[in-house]
Formats: structure tokens, sequence, C-alpha cells
């Protein structure tokens, strides 16, 4: 048996690129089975001031930040582009891999063509605060290597919905579509962060219905946008809310028709305190405990750390109890959190400074139907676990909104 030649050297590389509103991470990856990471790091508060550039580079254990003055994300991309070609292991990236947010029809990983790049920036519109400054990525690195393969994986956000027959059996139902109101347009709005009642619950006509609790991502709503506001900010109710969403479901015999159709909506919650300031968002879906609906959901705020310019977001998470048979009031709210970012594992790595609840079960298997293990990614690196129990007694009076409308 003779072996054939590889076509990759030993040493190929991949670079990936994933740019958000006011940041850029970046990562080296041998082309190995599996794929292993080297270099990598961030820009972070692009635009905001106190813009700084962190590495860490595993093969030497080094690992710095420097400060730039990078005022947009063009002069950002071309600063980190003149950085990386001075590390080792740049001269041998083969393709760039860029992760764009939005992308309509596009959902598989794509070569990217001038055609693709046109269609981008004629749908930049319907995600203002990510598309423009991926393409900026994009146009940088082709200008400087218009020879190097770029890729766009695609994250397209919409919900979908299917039935589960059983374990192994699911019947597809289609996207979730909403209907305006009261002068907010729900469709083609951005949005990651949605769970299902596991019942369905009264709509506010008092009808039982299935219910979808999640955070729309309206423009200029996004951590890294409210962040640019002063101490004390005016909150908009409409867009930076919490809502719960009913499906009108009608039957055809037994089986579901037009479940994925989202029409009468309810708004639940704003931020009310200085732990989720800049945004809440989803969590872990809704279970039942002796006081009501458990939602354990996410909240931004900003930190500073020793050593770094600037403020840095901070994800931590906190608990709403909904009354079983009227979930649109709040009847607890916590106004701290119940997990914040304290371990390592938590403050560094992809996401720093992050804890993301999405996953709950009630151990009724332990006999302990008041304790719930809370699977959450640990600054979405790793999974962690952590266990809470529900008290004998709950205090009410939970708040939607802040006071004076103003966080």
């Amino acid at each position: 048996m003779t072996k054939g030649s590889s076509t990759q050297p030993s040493d190929s590389r991949i670079l990936t690129i994933n740019g958000g509103s006011s940041s850029i991470k970046f990562a080296l990856y041998q082309i190995r089975q599996p794929l292993k990471r080297g270099l990598y790091g961030k820009i972070d508060r692009i635009g905001l001031g106190g813009t700084n550039l962190e590495f860490h580079d595993p093969a030497t254990n080094q690992q710095d930040t420097h400060s730039l003055a990078a005022t947009d994300h063009k002069t950002a991309a071309n600063a980190l582009i003149e950085w990386l070609q001075k590390q080792n292991g740049f001269e041998a990236v083969r393709a760039v891999g860029h992760r764009v947010v939005h992308g309509m029809q596009h959902t598989a990983p794509e070569l990217i063509t001038q055609e693709l790049l046109d269609e981008l920036h004629s749908i930049s519109p319907y995600d203002p605060d990510h598309l423009p400054r991926e393409i900026e990525l994009i146009e940088a690195f082709r200008l400087r290597h218009p020879k190097l393969p770029q890729v766009a994986c695609f994250d397209t956000a919409f919900h979908r919905l299917a039935l589960l027959r059983d374990l192994f059996h699911w019947q597809r139902l289609g996207l979730a579509t909403f209907g305006p109101y009261q002068g907010i347009e729900f469709g083609g709005v951005d949005d990651k962060e949605a769970s299902l009642f596991p019942v369905a619950i009264p709509n506010p006509s008092g009808h039982p219905e299935p219910a979808m609790l999640y955070r729309p991502l309206f423009p200029g709503t996004r951590p890294e946008g409210t962040a640019c506001d002063p101490a004390s900010r005016k909150l908009d109710h409409g867009r930076e809310s919490t809502w719960i969403s009913y499906s009108p479901m009608a039957l055809k015999g037994r089986e579901p028709y037009r479940l994925d159709e989202f029409t009468y909506h309810h708004r639940l919650a704003t931020p009310a305190s200085p732990w989720e300031r800049l945004k809440i968002g989803g969590g872990t879906p809704p279970i039942l405990t002796r006081h009501g609906w458990l939602i354990v959901y996410h909240g931004v705020s900003e930190m500073v750390e020793p050593g770094k310019a600037g403020h840095q977001l901070c994800y931590s998470a906190g608990v709403m109890v909904l009354p079983k048979e009227h979930p649109r009031v709040i009847r607890y709210r916590c106004s701290e959190p119940v997990l914040t970012p304290v371990l390592p594992q938590e403050r560094r790595e992809t996401a720093a400074n992050a804890v993301s609840p999405t996953g709950i079960d009630r151990r009724d298997d332990l006999g302990s139907p008041d304790r719930f293990d809370v699977y959450y990614g640990m600054a979405d690196k790793r999974i962690g676990m952590a266990r809470l129990d529900v008290p004998d007694f709950v205090p009410t009076g939970g708040v939607a909104d802040p006071p004076d409308g103003k966080v």
C-alpha cells in the first residue's frame, strides 16, 4: 500500500473572525483532526473608548493586552490584520471564516463572493448593529489579502417549531411568525432567546393557548449599545422588554394547526435592577414550582476589571416567579443576581464574565421537588451546573419595570 501525499501542509491554519457590534474576536486553528486552537484573543470596546487588543498564545503561554486607537470597526480591523501579520503562524493561514449574524435565507457556510457581499449589503438594515461591521471586516481582509479564501458561517436567528412525538420522531411546524402589536413590528427582528411554556396558559383574554417567552433584539437595544448611555437611562419599554406571545391554536381533528403563528402579545418585564441595567433576556424554559412558574433569566451590566481600561460586560442570572394561573404578572423577581461569573472558567475564555442559564431539571427523581439543577454556559466555553433550592416562602410584589422608567 502506498501512502498518498497530503494536499495541506501540516502547519496550515484557519483564521476565525467573530465581529460584534463593539468587538472583534479571533482565533487561529491548526488544520488537523480535531482542530487545534492556537493564538486567540479579541478587540473590545470599539468606538466606546478604552479599546484594547487582548491575546493569549497557548503554545508559549504568552498573554497580554495592548491599547488601540480604534474609533470604528474599519480602523480596528486594519489594526488587527497588521498585528496578526507579525505573529507566528499567520503565514500558514489558508482561509478565513467569518461569523455572520444574519443571512436571511442563507444558513449553511458559503464561500464569500462579490455576489454574496452585495446581498449582505442589501439586507444589512435588518441587523444594523452587526451586519455592517461584519461586512467591513470581510472587505478589510479582502483588500489586504485578496487571494485568501473567506467563508461566511451564518448565524441566522429565526425560531423554528417542531412537535416531539417521542425521543426519536419529530414533526416540523415551520418558522415562528409574529403579528404586530400597538405599532411594534416583531417580524424580521433578530431573536435567539426563546422558550415555550410546557402547557397552554391563559392569554390576555383568559383563553388557554400555547405561549412563547422571548426577548426580541430590536436595533439599538443590545448591551454594547445601551452601555453607551449614561449611568441612569430612560428605558424603551416596547423594545427592551421580555415578552410572552400566544398562538391561537386551532385543531384539525387531533392535530395542531398553525402552532407556529403568534398573534397575541403581552409585555412582561424590562431591566429593573443595576445588575441587569443594560439588557435582560431569556434563560431556562419556564418550569412549575410550588409558587408558580420559575424562570431563570439573564441580565447584563458593566463591570470594571483591574488592569483593563474601560468597562467590561458582565452576564449574570436572576429569577422570576409567575403565578401558575395568570403568568402575565410577576409574583417575585430578585433584586440581586442568583448566579454571577466568579470562577476562572466563567471569567475568561470565549465570552468573558458570562454565565448563561439554558436548561433546568426538577429533581423529582431524588424525591426533592424543590431542588432544581440549572445548566448554564460558562463564558461560552464549558457547561456548568448550579443547584437552586426553592424556599418555603417567596415574597410577592415583583416589579415589571423600574418605578421611574429609568435604570
